[in-house]
C-alpha cells in the first residue's frame, strides 16, 4: 500500500468517525431504500422507518392486514462508564433485518435515539437506567398508536433485538392486536 493511499484511508476513517451515529443510521436506512418519518409519542419524538411492504403514499396496508414492528437494541447507552451523547446503535443489526422483510413492517425508534434534537425530556437517564421505564414505553406506545390511525392492521407481530426484545415484551400487552413477540 502506498503512503498516499494509506493516508487517504486514514482520512476517510477519521471523517467517518466524526459523523454522529444517528446520521450514520439514517444514511444506512436510505441506502436500504427505507422511508424515514418522525412521529410524536408522549413527550418524545420517535424516528420511524417504513418498509417496502407499506405503501406510504396511499396509506393502505397489504392484504394480510398484519404489521411487523421492529425494535432496535440498546445501542450505545454508555461509553467508558459515562452516558453517551448519542445512544443510536452503531451497528444497526435490527435495521438490516427489517429491510429484508417483504411484509408490511416498520422500525420504531426509541425516545432520544436517532437524533431527536434538543428535546428537554431527553436526558441520559432515558437511554441508560431508564431505557425500559414507564415514560419510554408509554411514548413508544403513543407513537405506534398515532401510526396505526392511518392504517387498518388487525394484528401485530413484534421483533426485538437485544434490549428491543425487552421493549417488545413490554409493549405487546398494550396492543390487543399483538399475535406474536
Amino acid at each position: 500500500m502506498t503512503v498516499r493511499r494509506g493516508l487517504s484511508l486514514a482520512w476517510l476513517g477519521l471523517v467517518g468517525a466524526c459523523v454522529s451515529p444517528a446520521i450514520q443510521f439514517e444514511s444506512e436506512a436510505r441506502v436500504l431504500g427505507l422511508e424515514a418519518r418522525r412521529i410524536v409519542g408522549n413527550e418524545f419524538e420517535h424516528a420511524v422507518f417504513l418498509g417496502a411492504g407499506i405503501d406510504a403514499a396511499a396509506n393502505t396496508p397489504p392484504e394480510s392486514h398484519r404489521l411487523h414492528v421492529y425494535l432496535g437494541g440498546d445501542g450505545t447507552p454508555t461509553i467508558a462508564g459515562r452516558a453517551a451523547d448519542d445512544p443510536t446503535p452503531r451497528n444497526p443489526v435490527t435495521l438490516r433485518l427489517f429491510a429484508l422483510d417483504p411484509n408490511a413492517a416498520i422500525y420504531l425508534g426509541r425516545p432520544c435515539y436517532h437524533d431527536d434534537g434538543p428535546a428537554t425530556a431527553c436526558q441520559p437517564e432515558m437511554w441508560t437506567g431508564g431505557r425500559y421505564s414507564r415514560p419510554v414505553v408509554a411514548s413508544m406506545d403513543a407513537a405506534l398508536r398515532r401510526f396505526l390511525v392511518h392504517y387498518d392492521f388487525d394484528s401485530i407481530v413484534w421483533f426485538g433485538y437485544s434490549g428491543g426484545g425487552t421493549l417488545a415484551v413490554l409493549l405487546a400487552p398494550r396492543f390487543p392486536e399483538s399475535v406474536a413477540v
